[in-house]
């Protein structure tokens, strides 16, 4: 027999406010589900999930730290919330069902899903510094789900039971849900194989980059990608060695340019303006490119002072009075500024973002998403040997 337990109003309120506490567990559960099951779909299908923070989600769902024994994070997520979701389907339409064995269960898996999500959250914060909203969404819910099934489960004895209104709310959350991941991972399909958006004829190389310091390969070359970008921005970051594995595989018929885009204003991007000073200034020394693929291979947290970019900056054969100097001469802020500009009148207004050019075609703009799409379509993937990056 159990004994009763102190706080017989406490529980009175708590099996009362069951009802609804039903209907919101199983609406999280199958949020978690379509949360979970586009980053499932997603990592599965190579797709770009949409995300805000310049693509970093792109950044998360693509380290080291999104598989275990080469399954994707997601897929246990996934997995977990569709188990919620059954344990929400239990309790809707058969609440007199084992209830606090199925309500113990629900919060023990709720409650490692959280600490797996906390930990997740850690490693995306510290170790790769960038931030995935849909990884975020997903933590929120699976705290928020331990915490109501915490209450539910301090109460004593079955749950009320549901009206019909409740059940027919879990059917159409679950259509809901399955619904829009269908819909997502089609737009996100599309958004992957978009072509790009072609530029006014009157854009050229030579507008674009009018200093040829600003080139890494052939001149001549019959194609060539401008990536405009941010130092601080993760996936710049990221996308650097996998546009520079591109160049290798190019053999010869790929020319890379790099323009600042530094988006100083934005946190964690504080340093961002000054060190594209410094790269305008190491292109008179003949140290654009030692700069740029400075830049990107040292840790981030490397470099978040002055004094850590004019160490970078000696590193690569500058004298350390002349870069300090170059800080401070209007010559070198104002074409930065003018770069930002001549980059925002076509149209770039996110990191990463690139202009290809290619023999026979149109100048092309492309996002992170849809790089790819561009770079092996015929008229590109011809002097590429049919191998995209980005």
């Amino acid at each position: 027999m159990r004994i009763p337990r102190e706080g017989g109003t406490y529980n009175r309120l708590v099996k009362s406010a069951a009802v609804w506490l039903n209907r919101i567990l199983a609406l999280l559960a199958w949020g978690g589900v379509f949360v979970a099951g586009v980053l499932t779909v997603a990592h599965f299908m190579g797709l770009a999930v949409p995300c805000t923070a310049e693509r970093a989600c792109d950044v998360v769902t693509s380290s080291k730290y999104s598989e275990v024994l080469g399954i994707p994070v997601a897929a246990f997520g996934l997995l977990t919330y569709l188990v919620l979701a059954g344990i929400a389907a239990i309790r809707l339409f058969r609440p007199d069902w084992r209830p606090r064995l199925i309500v113990t269960v629900a919060w023990v898996l709720s409650a490692v899903g959280t600490l797996a999500s906390a930990y997740l959250q850690f490693v995306s914060f510290v170790e790769l510094q960038a931030k995935c909203d849909w990884c975020l969404a997903s933590a929120g819910i699976m705290f928020l789900t331990c915490l109501l099934y915490g209450f539910v489960a301090s109460a004593e004895g079955p749950d009320k039971l549901d009206v019909p209104v409740g059940k027919i709310a879990f059917l159409a959350w679950m259509v809901l849900a399955i619904g829009g991941l269908g819909v997502m991972a089609k737009n996100m399909d599309a958004l992957r194989k978009a072509p790009g958006r072609e530029l006014a004829s009157e854009a050229s190389i030579e507008t674009l980059a009018p200093n040829p310091a600003y080139s890494f390969g052939k001149g001549a070359a019959p194609v060539t990608i401008i990536e405009y970008a941010d130092f601080y921005c993760p996936a710049c970051r990221s996308s650097f060695q996998n546009i520079k594995g591109l160049y290798v595989q190019a053999d010869g018929n790929l020319r890379l340019i790099y323009r600042n885009f530094p988006i100083f204003k934005k946190e964690g991007h504080e340093m961002s303006l000054a060190a594209s000073i410094i790269g305008e200034f190491a292109a008179t020394q003949g140290k654009y490119w030692p700069w740029i693929e400075g830049m990107f291979t040292k840790d981030v947290d490397d470099l978040k002072s002055i004094d850590a970019l004019i160490a970078l900056a000696t590193e690569i054969g500058l004298k350390e009075d002349e870069v300090r100097k170059a800080l401070s001469d209007d010559k070198y802020i104002d074409i930065v500024y003018e770069g930002i500009d001549t980059a925002r009148r076509i149209g770039v207004d996110e990191t990463p973002t690139y202009v290809i050019f290619a023999d026979g075609l149109k100048p092309q703009m492309a996002a992170q998403a849809n790089v790819n799409s561009v770079i092996n379509s015929p008229g590109i993937a011809k002097y590429l040997k049919g191998k995209g990056g980005g």
